[in-house]
């Protein structure tokens, strides 16, 4: 049984190949609304993976720099005061 496994996957493999390799004539009109729509998709995900490009450069370059925090330690101010 475990051989014909592997006959049945390039028997599938072969029937989607030859399936999708057989053209047919499509009768479709694309307007121009539908181009504009298509090139506000592109503009957009250009833009978010620029943005998500940028989030997460900073938190990795922070990360891996680990920033020196400037503030002053109130605690040890406190008790010089004292």
């Amino acid at each position: 049984m475990r051989a014909f496994k592997g006959f049945y996957m390039l028997v599938k493999v072969l029937f989607t190949v030859l399936l999708f390799s057989i053209p047919n004539p499509v009768l479709a009109y694309i307007d121009p609304g539908t181009g504009s729509v298509i090139i506000q998709a592109l503009i957009a995900g250009i833009a978010t993976m620029a943005y998500a490009f940028h989030f997460y450069w900073a938190k990795l370059k922070s990360f891996i720099f680990k920033e020196k925090n400037n503030t002053p330690n109130l605690k040890h101010e406190k008790d010089e005061m004292d």
